[in-house]
């Protein structure tokens, strides 16, 4: 039970530090999928949490506390479950190289001291991918000069990480 809580404590701080790692301007598709992998370990580690706080308390299965916990318990193992399934069929079938007409950039502002501005682009099919800097401000500047353009992404379909970007 002690070894739940310490496991699930240490999925929190892998959490924190994948909050700071994912604020460096490192774009590479090998460092993203790291970033994923780290969030879906941390999911998954931060799971035990709750379920040693129910093994700990020992609550009445009609309380608030067994029922908040369980859920809390079971939708982190979901969602990390979840995440890492993704990662591991981006990274069993590879990536995959798409044409899409894209019909708009835009910057999205955090009002964090140090940074953590994100940069997306939107397709004409509605999908959206995060891009890096150097991207962003050579698309905006291609559709100064016309409204949609044609671009092929090689990119993670899943986890939508995007390895290469090739503009006419």
């Amino acid at each position: 039970m002690t070894y739940m809580a310490y496991i699930g404590f240490t999925g929190i701080l892998l959490m924190a530090g994948y909050g700071v790692l994912a604020s460096f301007k490192v774009r590479s598709a090998s460092y993203q999928l790291f970033l994923q992998g780290l969030w879906a370990l941390a999911l998954l580690m931060t799971s035990l949490f709750p379920l040693a706080l129910i093994l700990k308390e020992r609550p009445a299965i009609s309380s608030l506390f067994f029922w908040v916990s369980s859920f809390t318990g079971i939708g982190l193992i979901s969602w990390g479950a979840f995440e890492g399934c993704c990662l591991l069929y981006d990274l069993w079938h590879g990536s995959r190289r798409q044409a899409f007409h894209v019909i708009a950039a835009r910057r999205v502002e955090r009002s964090l001291r140090h940074g953590g501005d994100y940069y997306l682009i939107e397709s004409a099919r509605g999908m959206s991918f995060e891009v890096d800097d150097y991207t962003y401000q050579a698309i905006q500047r291609a559709l100064g000069q016309t409204p949609s353009l044609p671009i092929l992404l090689d990119y993670y379909p899943k986890t939508k990480i995007i390895v290469e970007v090739i503009m006419d």
